[in-house]
């Protein structure tokens, strides 16, 4: 009776490890990031032949409304590292500056020594994937196609309110 409350005991504290193949136990954790935003910058190419990486920055924002009523909008700027060969060289190709995406991936830290010897602990986001949601050119079309619809729909409520209500402003929790 004792050694099997014992070893149920210790079965059901092992779930959150995981086994090395040296045999020793590691906790398992996990490092993931998702952001939805714009793309700030066109991607550079960077690194060495060995180790090529495509750099860009991602915006997203959070809107606060204060108890006055008044909104509040914060943008945080993102930096986005893709060295996965078939997702960097997409990126080179088809990403550029103000399209939407939604990237997935960890959250990694680094240090960088400036001009004046100081050291900066940098963060970034290795992407495992980058979703293409629009471009700039796509919406400027689509912009196009919404002016026209408030001019045949008099009636709408407010004609600067979006039509898909993903840009209107939503309460930070």
């Amino acid at each position: 009776m004792f050694i099997n409350t014992l070893t149920r005991t210790i079965s059901g504290s092992m779930r959150g490890l995981a086994t090395l193949t040296s045999g020793s136990v590691m906790e398992k954790s996990v490092n993931r990031v998702t952001l939805l935003g714009r793309v700030g910058v066109d991607p550079q190419l960077r690194g060495n032949e060995r180790t090529p990486v495509a750099l860009f920055t991602i915006a997203t924002n959070t809107n606060y409304t204060y108890e006055t009523g008044e909104v509040q909008q914060k943008t945080e700027w993102h930096r986005v590292s893709v060295f996965k060969p078939y997702l960097r060289d997409s990126i080179m190709k088809s990403l550029k500056k103000g399209s939407r995406v939604m990237v997935e991936g960890r959250l990694a830290y680094g240090e960088v020594i400036d001009a004046r010897g100081s050291t900066h602990v940098t963060s970034t986001i290795i992407a495992n994937e980058v979703i293409y949601l629009s471009s700039r050119a796509n919406e400027e079309q689509e912009e196009d196609f919404s002016q026209k619809e408030v001019q045949r729909n008099p009636h709408r409520d407010d004609p600067e309110e979006p039509l898909d209500g993903y840009e209107a402003g939503v309460k930070a929790s």
